[in-house]
């Protein structure tokens, strides 16, 4: 809001702190929907392999890229799957990550 009263209104950006040189993930939204996003901060250019799966262990959704040093978002789609628990487990080449998901 302006001194006069004038408002403007501005898109929702996400935002990582790439500051620090260490591997992270962060995912976002939990609880998921129809998809969700791993941020993944790497410290080195590397394989990463992605993979959603239930509280049993059965893999639901994969995926193997590389990706280069520094942030990327990977998106995977979760509208096909039931409400419940899940598991989303990062693994690089020097790191793994494993988060709960709740799909709502």
């Amino acid at each position: 809001t302006d001194k006069d009263g004038n408002k403007e209104y501005f898109e929702i950006k996400k935002v990582l702190d790439t500051r620090s040189n260490k591997t992270g993930v962060v995912i976002l939204p939990n609880p998921i929907s129809n998809e969700v996003t791993a941020f993944l901060n790497l410290s080195k250019a590397q394989t990463v392999s992605i993979t959603i799966t239930d509280i049993n262990g059965k893999v639901l959704k994969s995926r193997t890229a590389k990706y280069s040093e520094g942030s990327t978002g990977v998106t995977m789609l979760t509208n096909d799957l039931p409400k419940g628990i899940y598991f989303l487990r990062t693994a690089g080449e020097d790191f793994t990550d494993v988060q709960k998901l709740i799909k709502q």
